[in-house]
């Protein structure tokens, strides 16, 4: 069984929900949702060293590898659960949260070298590429991005 099980009641990334209201589910998770509970396993596993943490962590980030990942770059918000759209919208700018795909560029990173893993390894560079153009746009609004590539050693 594994940790998200434990927590959510189910074992399938898949069907991760947004949240409850009493027991009615609030719907599918966002891309967001996913790169937090990514950075929490993480920070489990930093402070206990429990390699469950570290799998489920990975585990997820290949998900959102399959499932919310575009073609252009970058995650979007929704994934294929979501109703269809005609643009999957994407969110790069921090606002009072960090955006997912800054917090999940630092996800990345740190996952890369947890282990040998060349989906996560290569996911991180292209991240770090797209995310590295964008900031070059908007740098006040990627703060989360540069955070990660400071904590990371990516960034002088």
């Amino acid at each position: 069984m594994s940790v998200l099980n434990k927590i959510g009641g189910n074992d399938d990334p898949d069907k991760l929900v947004r949240g409850f209201i009493g027991e009615r589910p609030l719907g599918p998770a966002y891309f967001e949702d996913y790169a937090f509970l990514i950075w929490g396993f993480i920070e489990l596993f930093k402070a206990t060293k429990m390699p469950v943490f570290s799998l489920q962590a990975k585990s997820l980030a290949r998900y959102c590898e399959r499932s919310f990942k575009l073609p252009t770059g970058g995650y979007a918000m929704t994934g294929e659960r979501h109703e269809n759209l005609v643009l999957r919208p994407i969110q790069l700018n921090d606002q009072a949260v960090p955006s997912g795909n800054g917090i999940h560029l630092w996800n990345l990173l740190r996952l890369s070298t947890l282990g040998a893993d060349e989906i996560l390894a290569h996911a991180a560079n292209e991240h770090e590429a797209f995310m590295r153009m964008e900031s070059a746009i908007r740098p006040l609004g990627t703060a989360s991005c540069a955070i990660g590539l400071l904590r990371t050693g990516r960034l002088q």
